[in-house]
């Protein structure tokens, strides 16, 4: 059992009962949401990202059975209990290389960064400074299953700190499962999956949570777990805009463009020598 302290008062007990190795909407049974959200599920939700043909769906991606988010500048995030053994990352069908050396933790966290060979074509997400706030809904999106999902839920309670069985604290925002309102539970599978906040004063959605766990309270109550990312914002924006294992790809283009430069520099001074 863990205490969860929570604004100088102690709250309730929580054990946890599992790391999120679907997203799950339950209604009459499960189901899942696995078709992308529209504004017609979630207000605002095609607007506020940076291009107006993507959305945070398109973000997110799977990494050994779990799953992680494509943050930009080739930087994806995912939780350090995942699994990177197979060095591969799948964003939309497309399966890319994990650069070894590039794989960073930050701190004792239960958060870790990774490289793929590929910078995407995609707008970097903003990641929040500000941590949420009780009250405040979340749209959560994993890979549990096997199956790309999301959903909703409204955040019930921040600034709680957990030191999970592998040594790593950090500290979450968590969401209760409530089944009345159909909202949102995480499931296995989900571990590194995100949770985007809109913000209402820069019209701008922002990556709030990373999904990391799930724990019940003493009177069966269920409730995933989020770690607040606005806690460690500061280091994750310094390793994915300032650290870089892969040429951009305007770096790529110059390289194309000096290889015939090269070659015939090199074709001249053979013929030279030959002189």
């Amino acid at each position: 059992m863990v205490k969860v302290i929570l604004m100088g008062f102690l709250l309730c007990s929580l054990a946890l009962t599992n790391r999120l190795h679907a997203v799950v909407v339950v209604t009459s049974g499960t189901v899942y949401n696995s078709n992308e959200p529209t504004t017609t599920n979630i207000r605002y939700w095609n607007t506020g990202w940076g291009s107006s043909s993507v959305t945070g769906w398109d973000y997110v991606g799977t990494v050994g059975g779990a799953s992680a988010v494509y943050l930009g500048n080739g930087w994806v995030i995912s939780a350090a209990h995942v699994d990177l053994s197979s060095n591969t990352y799948t964003l939309d069908g497309v399966t890319y290389t994990i650069i070894a050396d590039s794989v960073t933790t930050i701190g004792n966290t239960d958060l870790v960064l990774f490289q793929i060979s590929t910078a995407l074509d995609l707008p970097t997400l903003t990641i929040s400074s500000s941590s949420a706030s009780t009250g405040q809904s979340v749209v959560m999106i994993g890979y549990g299953g096997g199956t790309k999902a999301w959903g909703t839920g409204t955040i019930n309670g921040v600034n709680y700190e957990l030191t999970l069985d592998n040594g790593h604290t950090s500290t979450y925002y968590y969401v209760k499962y409530n089944s009345i309102n159909n909202t949102t539970q995480a499931i296995s599978g989900d571990s590194g999956g995100a949770g985007f906040v809109y913000n209402s004063t820069t019209g701008q959605w922002e990556l709030s949570g990373l999904l990391d766990a799930i724990a019940t309270d003493d009177n069966g109550g269920y409730y995933t777990l989020l770690i607040d990312l606005s806690s460690y914002s500061d280091d994750i924006n310094t390793i994915v805009s300032s650290v870089s294992y892969i040429p951009e790809p305007a770096c790529w283009a110059l390289l194309l463009l000096g290889c015939p430069i090269i070659l015939l520099l090199c074709q001249r001074k053979k013929h030279f020598a030959a002189n």
